[in-house]
């Protein structure tokens, strides 16, 4: 009897066996407590914290979470304080990743953001498997002779490892700062002008991005610099108009100063600025206005100006707990409402006593609600068929105004013929589709500034209305 129960007992013992095996194969993976997560942080970040939630274990901390430790480079880690399944890097000042990039499964743990963000201006980017970098040193054996280079014999760099600006050779990731200053006797009450960059203008990237640290000798007046014009250019313009204090230039202060990084190497840049308007207080064109250029190298990564006090973001929801639908109530905008999808329109109307020779105004809007539409959106002809038909104008879709935050402002020049305004007409227009389902918001305009043709200040009247350009899908 008991010889008989053997053949049996083994055949048990191999069905647990192969159970055994089988069984670990079918685990399911998820976010666990103790997995380290990775980031690789923008150059602009100097503080990346990890902001976690979710899950059913470990105690997540307040927003904007806790500090990563520093890996290598720009990667920063994280251990996991519990299975929190969603994820938030931010740098504490109002950068931060989406919550549409948030989702962690717990396979996929390096983040790396890429240049796109959503519509609310946040970061999106792609998960991936962190790959440790290996030790070069233990990928040969240093005892064999065929595969060590001898370190004694550098090698000599060509022009092709070099990018030339202004006839000075820079090496890749140098950071460069080009600077302007300019010298008058007179005082002036309206600079315009541009830095262009010709030559191979895609091998360096702008990273000054405030209006004061690129002129900083214009503070007062209304100041409009556009880094991004809608030309495609590399090129940044600048206008200025004071017809009260005007600008001292009598000693040689900076125009302008602009940094760049140099991202690919192997050809030449030059950089130039050019003078397109400047008048004295008596409104006549200045001429023998003398300007000094310069290109210096840096190691200062990134602009070094003091950035805006950002809001502190509000908790995100958990992304992957869908909420109940409810029935769209439609956007209230200045009282009247609107759906998703539709398209209104901001028509400014002004009318003055005087030949104006130059107005500024500010559009505010909220981005959050509101979405700029082409031709608006690149175009800046398309604000204003008066204003553009003649003199220097100029549009800055991402205007941050000291009283009514961001917004779009406009700048317009023309001291030889003037714009006419003693009849009202027609001043500018903008056109904004409506990107949520319900809320309340305004759109509204300002003046900021108009002179006469003696750049006397001109107060001139103004009104505006919002109306339905085109209706969304329904």
């Amino acid at each position: 009897m008991v010889k008989a129960k053997r053949p049996l007992a083994v055949v048990l013992v191999l069905l647990m066996v192969f159970s055994a095996f089988f069984a670990v194969g079918t685990v399911s993976v998820s976010a666990a407590s103790g997995d380290i997560i990775y980031f690789e942080k923008p150059d602009s970040w100097s503080t990346v914290n990890c902001y976690v939630w979710g899950g059913s274990s470990g105690a997540a901390k307040d927003w904007p979470g806790e500090a990563m430790t520093l890996v290598s480079g720009n990667v920063y880690s994280y251990t996991m304080p519990g299975d929190q399944n969603n994820v938030i890097f931010n740098n504490g000042s109002g950068e931060q990743t989406g919550d549409a990039a948030a989702s962690y499964d717990g396979t996929k743990n390096y983040f790396t953001p890429s240049s796109d963000r959503d519509d609310k201006g946040r970061l999106l980017g792609t998960w991936s498997v962190y790959q440790a970098p290996t030790n070069p040193t233990s990928a040969t054996d240093p005892t064999d002779p065929t595969v060590v280079t001898d370190p004694t014999v550098p090698t000599t760099p060509t022009e092709a490892d070099k990018l030339t600006v202004n006839g000075t050779a820079y090496s890749l990731g140098d950071t460069i700062t080009y600077t302007t200053t300019l010298q008058n006797s007179a005082l002036l009450s309206t600079i315009g002008g541009h830095v262009s960059l010709s030559g191979s203008a895609s091998s360096l990237q702008l990273l000054t991005s405030s209006q004061s640290a690129a002129c900083p000798s214009l503070t007062n007046g209304n100041v409009v610099v556009n880094f991004a014009p809608n030309d495609g250019s590399k090129a940044v313009y600048f206008n200025a108009i004071d017809a009260s204090t005007g600008y001292s230039f009598t000693t040689a202060k900076t125009l302008i100063t602009l940094q760049y990084k140099v991202t690919a190497v192997g050809g030449n840049v030059k950089i130039a600025t050019v003078i397109d308007e400047i008048y004295d207080m008596n409104k006549n064109a200045v001429t023998g206005a003398k300007t000094t250029t310069t290109v210096t190298g840096s190691t200062i990564p990134t602009d070094p100006t003091t950035p805006t006090t950002p809001t502190e973001p509000t908790t995100p929801t958990t992304p992957t707990t869908p909420t109940v639908p409810t029935t769209p109530q439609g956007v209230v905008i200045n009282g009247t409402t609107y759906n998703k999808g539709d398209v209104v329109q901001i028509t400014v109307k002004h009318q003055a006593d005087k030949i104006l020779s130059g107005v500024s105004g500010f559009i505010k809007y909220d981005s959050s609600m509101l979405k700029l539409v082409e031709p608006f959106a690149s175009d800046d002809e398309a604000f204003s068929a008066k204003l553009s038909a003649s003199g220097s104008f100029m549009v800055n879709r991402n205007y941050n105004d000291a009283a009514d935050g961001l917004g779009i402002a406009y700048s317009s020049m023309n001291a030889g013929k003037g714009y006419n305004f003693t009849t009202e007409a027609e001043l500018v227009i903008a056109q904004f589709e409506v990107i949520v389902e319900s809320g309340t918001t305004s759109l509204t305009h300002k003046i900021m500034e108009e002179y006469d043709m003696n750049q006397d200040n001109v107060t001139g009247k103004t009104t505006y209305t919002v109306t339905l350009v085109s209706e969304g899908p329904t």
